[in-house]
């Protein structure tokens, strides 16, 4: 059915036990690295259902290194799922480096804007995605949305978790979105605590300071030369 084999079906149910993946995996090597028809590995189903896993995604990839970067029919990585419907750090570990931290779903979405769309709350899981690579801070969704939007908007209770985002990219607290909204306009009334509000807004007020200087700056050269 759709392409998938016995090692599909049971990466799907149990893919929680790496002994039976190993058992069936070592008698049908192929079916590790053969997508269904929806374009899911094995490994997929894994990270889908089983995110925690974290023996049972080691074995799969090293089975197949290959398909650590490898997507489903929906544009997918298997660390999209897990950053989407939860994981631990040591899971996710496997399953992310470098190179996936910048891949992008296609609403452009990387692992770190789905933690902190769905899962804002676990700042371990944010700090990885952070580590792994601190540069996925800066990027944005195909709506323009930076981390700390998301995070401002679903999770802003998370303190901890906005402040790690603003710690690795300060300039995000000033970033508009495609509706041109700054993260801060996205925190609904009474939703974050005092302490975090106010770094944020300072954030906010210094990197506007600075954007005013540049713009005095500028225009004062403009004057000068036209005078």
């Amino acid at each position: 059915a759709e392409g998938r084999t016995p090692l599909h079906v049971l990466a799907r149910f149990h893919g929680y036990s790496d002994k039976a993946l190993r058992a069936l995996a070592w008698q049908r090597r192929e079916s590790v690295s053969d997508p269904s028809k929806d374009g899911w590995l094995p490994l997929h189903y894994v990270a889908r259902y089983h995110g925690t896993s974290t023996a049972s995604l080691s074995f799969l990839l090293s089975m197949a290194p290959g398909s650590r970067g490898a997507v489903t029919g929906a544009g997918w990585a298997a660390a999209h799922h897990m950053c989407r419907y939860g994981t631990t750090i040591e899971a996710l570990s496997t399953a992310m480096d470098a190179q996936i931290a910048l891949l992008p779903t296609p609403s452009g979405y990387l692992p770190l804007h789905l933690a902190c769309r769905y899962r804002g709350g676990d700042v371990p899981l944010l700090s990885r995605c952070l580590e792994v690579n601190p540069m996925s801070a800066g990027k944005s969704t195909a709506e323009g949305a930076l981390p700390l939007h998301l995070i401002c908007k679903h999770f802003p209770a998370s303190s901890a978790g906005v402040r790690a985002l603003l710690s690795i990219h300060p300039g995000g607290a000033l970033a508009l979105d495609a509706r041109g909204l700054i993260p801060l306009q996205h925190v609904p009334s009474g939703g974050m605590d005092w302490g975090t509000k106010v770094l944020l807004e300072g954030v906010t007020l210094g990197q506007q300071d600075k954007v005013n200087a540049a713009m005095l700056s500028s225009l004062r050269e403009g004057l000068l030369s036209a005078g």
